[in-house]
């Protein structure tokens, strides 16, 4: 009997914790299915907010994302800048990238944690009259437990070829010094205003002068 009994009680603990292994497994199964953020569809809510915002409506892309979505430029590093989509509400840069026709080419989508990255390159009439090619960068999607989006990074990637940009500089600070001034100060673009249509102008202006070919 005192056999039986010890017996019993082995089998009863060895339930409780194959019981106890399985639940937490289930649970864990649960939670990952839970989790609306798999690596497939992280890729799938990022590319659908794309599309959503390159055809404007504004509204559906709005309802894919945070309360607060944060942006930042090159490091995911503090809170960011507050993140607006829709009409006036792009940044300066979207006046920049429409006067000088930004075109972009998706190279690859892959996701990690929390995120959907797509590597992208880029390029534009400012990079061409500069002769400077095409850029690449890496865009992130970062997604909320909700799986809403709540943060945008841009970052940099690979070699960004100079062209012609230190010679069209150097022509500018000796003949139009002032305007370069208003244009890069501290020696960064300012892309706000009327910016975009001078800058295109002195880079005609300079192209003319180096006897190089027209661009429009």
């Amino acid at each position: 009997m005192q056999i039986f009994r010890q017996n019993a009680l082995k089998c009863f603990s060895l339930t409780i914790v194959l019981l106890a292994f399985s639940n937490s497994g289930c649970r864990e199964a649960a939670e990952e299915s839970a989790w609306p953020n798999n690596q497939s569809s992280l890729i799938e809510k990022a590319q659908q907010f794309r599309s959503f915002v390159a055809a404007e409506q504004h509204d559906k892309a709005r309802e894919m994302m945070a309360d607060n979505p944060r942006r930042w430029f090159e490091q995911r590093e503090g809170e960011g800048r507050p993140w607006t989509i829709g009409p006036g509400k792009q940044g300066p840069w979207a006046a920049w990238d429409q006067h000088f026709r930004s075109r972009k080419e998706e190279i690859e989508w892959k996701s990690m944690d929390n995120r959907a990255i797509l590597t992208q390159r880029e390029t534009n009439d400012y990079f061409q009259m500069l002769e400077r090619g095409w850029v690449t960068n890496e865009i992130s999607y970062f997604f909320d437990a909700s799986g809403k989006i709540a943060g945008l990074l841009i970052r940099a990637i690979g070699q960004r070829p100079p062209g012609r940009t230190d010679e069209f500089l150097a022509w500018a600070r000796q003949n139009a010094p002032d305007e370069l001034a208003v244009l890069m100060p501290n020696g960064d673009i300012d892309p706000g205003g009327d910016h975009p249509a001078r800058f295109h102008a002195l880079l005609q202006r300079w192209r003319a002068e180096a006897g190089l070919s027209a661009m429009e």
